[in-house]
């Protein structure tokens, strides 16, 4: 029975337990039908003048279950007020689908006899988001996987993440399990071994993040490990590792759309948490009074969670201007800047360097579309480099009406990946980031000073650098430049995987982060493909299609689609891969993957010390 009309059965039942002689009550005006809702409260942007996502193409590849997530999320602004019955409503119209069918695959595979332990033997190997303070995204010989492994990887098992239609989260191994977070906002962790589920723990909103463990010598065997993650509500989390029990909770940001889209930094009894934000979108209502959100880091105690600085890119607080806009909402400014990648942490320097995005507000701050070097100790700004002033935009700039769309207007091109710290010769070094427009710029690190820039065409998932190599996924193709100068090594384009059957969402552009391993490059796709391309040259050595069906351990089955996220996680001679996002209207999917070398292979041994 649909979700909706479960609900009718309801109030009917509850009527007829009323007071037989009470006299009927007037009818109450009829609700809204459900495409008259989405009418009032989506297609302003969804049907908008440059649509991002047509109702008929893009949501009849959802399920209703996760509209339903949505509406609690990203797009609560626009949901406020509708009742659950109309939001059910609504969700079963806009995915053609009913609410409350059995889900298509049986659910996870629980760890048996589990004894809430880890594997002290296996500590995380530092090379992970949040633990590779540089955010090279190097994977060197400790994780025993490089170019002479590659063609030889098979799948050891597969997992599938319950109702979801993204996996952004690139995954954490540490203690003999993977912790990675899901799109319904639980927080897995799996066996490495067999991909069985160890416990799981369910934070208040979807997490796109990758968690970050505490580290500990190998044996250890007093080790404790904590977990640290954020989640789309703007909530910082610490679990115990080997539990999932909750130690802390913590608000980074208390503004309605504060949200934590790149992973935390641990160092040195600190978590240095980013905070960005859904403002944007909200600004696409009329009625939103536009806009007060403003980024910020925020560095917090490991141990207890409390605040001991936040440090905000626009440091006035925003006001009301005294204007309104075209439907008569009162305007704010300023109001921006968010910070949707995990910072570079320079512990030498005791600064920590991260990346903003655009201005919600016109004129845009300063500290909008920047890269900003912090004080470690105190938050405080030490230098800012401006990559494009001026630049203001909302999820309104694409509507028809453009009622909150900031004048003068930009296009957006925000520091979506983070930057990364990358070591020259002769001491000195650079910090790199990378732009939504297509431009890579080269700062010192000292000074903020540019060194170089480039418009390589398009720049969203993370680079990777080895030494002074540096790897951009682009809109086309996988780039190599020299970091010292900006100069192009070699540009491997991307075949095309789409055709002869065209696949809906399918595209050429790498849009998830890239992985450099020892002598190769790993990078994922808009068309699921996973491919590993030999660093010095730029040739495809071996390829995977995630979108393949693979079997999981509880039975069932589970297919990837477009990479978009963290990207790839190689450690203890194993490749976990994340693949699926519906966003932007690529191909969903909710597959975790992982990879061993065939088993007639012998994986080199790790240095000694290792």
């Amino acid at each position: 029975m649909a979700f909706g009309r479960r609900w009718m059965v309801l109030a009917l039942l509850l009527a007829a337990c009323g007071d037989s002689d009470a006299p009927a009550p007037e009818a109450p005006p009829s609700p809204p039908s459900a495409a008259a809702l989405y009418k009032q409260r989506c297609a302003s942007c969804h049907d908008g003048a440059k649509a991002a996502a047509a109702y008929g193409d893009r949501f009849r590849l959802m399920r209703p279950e996760a509209i339903m997530t949505a509406m609690d999320g990203i797009m609560a602004r626009q949901a406020a007020g509708l009742s659950l019955a109309q939001r059910a409503s609504l969700a079963e119209f806009l995915a053609g689908k009913e609410l409350g069918l059995p889900a298509s695959e049986p659910p996870p595979l629980a760890c048996e006899a589990w004894q809430n332990r880890i594997d002290v033997d296996r500590p995380p190997l530092g090379t992970g988001v949040g633990l590779d303070f540089s955010n090279t995204r190097l994977t060197g010989a400790v994780a025993r996987l490089g170019a002479a492994e590659l063609p030889r990887l098979e799948v050891k098992w597969a997992f599938a993440f319950p109702g979801a239609t993204r996996v952004l989260a690139q995954p954490a191994i540490a203690g003999g399990a993977v912790f990675t977070g899901s799109e319904d906002g639980t927080l897995f962790a799996l066996d490495e071994a067999g991909g069985c589920v160890r416990w799981t723990f369910r934070a208040d909103a979807e997490i796109r993040a990758a968690a970050v463990v505490s580290p500990w010598q190998p044996g250890d065997p007093t080790a404790q490990p904590a977990l640290y993650f954020g989640d789309a509500a703007g909530n910082a989390y610490r679990l115990d590792a080997a539990t999932g029990v909750l130690v802390w909770k913590v608000s980074a940001d208390d503004h309605a759309s504060a949200a934590i889209t790149g992973t935390p930094v641990l160092h040195d009894g600190r978590l240095y948490v980013p905070v960005a934000s859904t403002e944007q979108v909200a600004a696409a209502d009329p009625d939103y009074e536009c806009c007060t959100f403003r980024g910020s880091v925020v560095a917090l105690d490991a141990a207890t969670g409390n605040r001991i600085w936040t440090s905000w890119p626009i440091t006035s607080e925003p006001r009301l201007t005294g204007d309104t806009n075209a439907a008569g909402t009162p305007l704010w400014q300023p109001a921006g800047a968010a910070i949707r990648g995990s910072p570079a942490l320079d512990p030498a320097r005791r600064r920590l360097y991260v990346a903003t995005g655009a201005g919600y507000t016109s004129p845009a701050a300063e500290s909008t579309d920047s890269v900003i070097a912090l004080d470690l100790d105190s938050g405080k700004q030490l230098w800012r480099h401006q990559a494009v002033p001026g630049d203001a935009w909302t999820m309104s700039c694409l509507s028809k009406d453009k009622t909150n769309c900031p004048a003068p207007s930009g296009t957006g091109a925000d520091f979506a990946a983070p930057p990364m710290l990358v070591a020259l010769p002769g001491g000195r070094d650079l910090v790199l980031a990378a732009q939504i427009s297509g431009h890579i710029l080269a700062l010192d690190a000292l000074t903020g000073a540019a060194v170089w820039r480039r418009n390589v065409g398009g720049v969203r998932g993370g680079m990777a650098a080895d030494g002074t190599m540096l790897y951009a996924p682009t809109r086309t193709g996988l780039l190599a430049l020299d970091a010292v100068t900006g100069g192009q090594h070699w540009f491997a384009p991307t075949p095309d995987a789409c055709q002869p059957e065209h696949k809906p969402g399918c595209g050429g552009a790498l849009i998830a982060a890239v992985t450099a391993l020892p002598g190769a490059v790993l990078a994922g796709g808009q068309d699921g493909q996973l491919r590993a391309y030999d660093a010095a040259s730029g040739e495809i050595i071996w390829s995977f299609d995630t979108t393949a069906e693979q079997p999981t351990p509880n039975g069932g089955s589970v297919r990837g689609g477009s990479m978009h996220g963290g990207g790839p996680t190689a450690a203890y001679g194993r490749l976990f891969v994340t693949s699926g996002s519906l966003l932007g209207g690529h191909m969903d999917g909710n597959a975790l993957i992982v990879f061993e070398p065939a088993r007639d292979y012998q994986p080199r041994r790790a240095p000694t010390g290792e």
